[in-house]
């Protein structure tokens, strides 16, 4: 179980580092990951990246991926999680 979450992490670092590069604009990438199923009996749940484009500055792109988590149901919310990535 902990070498598949180990490849997920993974996976999700390398979506995160491979939207930033193809980013043509300096600033930072901002990427959330919205769960959009939630498994109550594995605790767990299935996410989409959803990227929300190349901000500014770091806080401006924070504050995009907070706004969008707040958007979502109360029930997925803490399922939710974003990535901030220098896209130069």
């Amino acid at each position: 179980m902990q070498s598949s979450i180990s490849t997920q992490i993974q996976t999700i670092q390398n979506q995160a580092v491979v939207m930033a590069s193809s980013c043509h604009a300096s600033g930072f990438a901002a990427i959330v990951y919205e769960p959009i199923a939630y498994y109550d009996d594995l605790e767990a749940c299935s996410s989409i990246t959803r990227p929300l484009g190349v901000y500014p500055s770091q806080g401006a792109a924070i504050l995009a991926c907070k706004s969008f988590i707040n958007s979502l149901s109360d029930n997925l919310k803490e399922w939710a999680s974003y990535s901030v990535t220098k896209a130069d």
